[in-house]
């Protein structure tokens, strides 16, 4: 796809079909709450809340370096309630 800027990170761009890794995410995430009765992402939030020091938060919210991280500065921010959409 071509880009006008040097850095096509810096562009939105658009599509008419959700990129497989996000239809991943989403069969994953069904699959853990089908399982475990509590979302996924509440559950690493808590997680991380109980201890592990890779990260800061505030009264909304919760931001951590996750452990799969693939980029250098890759950083999750995750709301303190759970949050639906």
């Amino acid at each position: 796809m071509g880009a006008s800027n040097p850095h096509p990170h810096g562009q939105v761009w658009a599509s008419r079909s959700v990129p497989n890794e996000v239809v991943a995410e989403q069969k994953g995430q069904a699959a853990y709450l089908a399982e475990h009765g509590c979302c996924l992402l509440c559950a690493y939030r808590e997680l991380e809340l109980a201890g592990r020091a890779r990260g800061g938060r505030d009264e909304s919210f919760v931001a951590v370096v996750p452990y799969w991280a693939v980029w250098p500065f890759e950083v999750m921010v995750l709301p303190v309630r759970h949050v639906a959409d």
